[in-house]
């Protein structure tokens, strides 16, 4: 059970950052953006990912705290999406959604060698990515219906919000499983 919820908890993280960088577009064109001034306001949120993964990673390694940090990192992350949608300073918004998505990669990869012996560790992960590439086949679809029902393409990104969100969750039910 803590390596099916570690893997859904990776896919609700790389679905979110798909959802962004797919809608996020697409909200600010219909919010009278050019089509190049949205992307390259939505590249802002790359740039400071590739920065924020390999230094995210290291500061959650050295606090030993990953559970804390998906939480936090996650939780931020969603308001981050909100306040995009909510037109409040997107160009930070795109800024601080870069920032604190970055670190939970490593986090969330962390979590099944805590609960596997290294002799299921294959089998584990097998499940483990089974988990991450069902959220990424079905999430798409799901996001572009919510597109039609709302009319809008904020439905995406609200949806990448609650995906976070259930990430912070689910990682916490993680820690309580993997303690008992």
């Amino acid at each position: 059970a803590p390596v099916v919820i570690a893997g859904t908890v990776f896919g609700a993280m790389n679905l979110a950052c798909v959802l962004f960088f797919s809608y996020a577009p697409v909200l600010l064109v219909a919010q009278g953006l050019s089509s190049t001034a949205g992307a390259s306001l939505t590249s802002l949120a790359i740039w400071f990912t590739i920065l924020a993964i390999p230094s995210g990673g290291y500061l959650v390694h050295r606090s030993g705290r990953p559970i804390a940090a998906i939480v936090v990192c996650s939780l931020i992350a969603a308001a981050a999406l909100v306040l995009f949608v909510a037109k409040v300073h997107p160009t930070v918004s795109c800024m601080v959604f870069g920032v604190f998505i970055g670190p939970l990669s490593g986090a969330i990869l962390s979590l099944p060698s805590k609960v596997l012996a290294p002799r299921d560790r294959a089998v584990g992960f097998g499940v483990f990515y089974t988990c991450f590439y069902a959220l990424m086949a079905a999430g798409p679809l799901a996001a572009g219906y919510l597109q039609d029902a709302w009319r809008s393409p904020s439905a995406a990104l609200i949806a990448g919000a609650a995906l976070l969100v259930a990430a912070s969750l689910l990682s916490l039910i993680f820690e309580f499983l993997s303690n008992r």
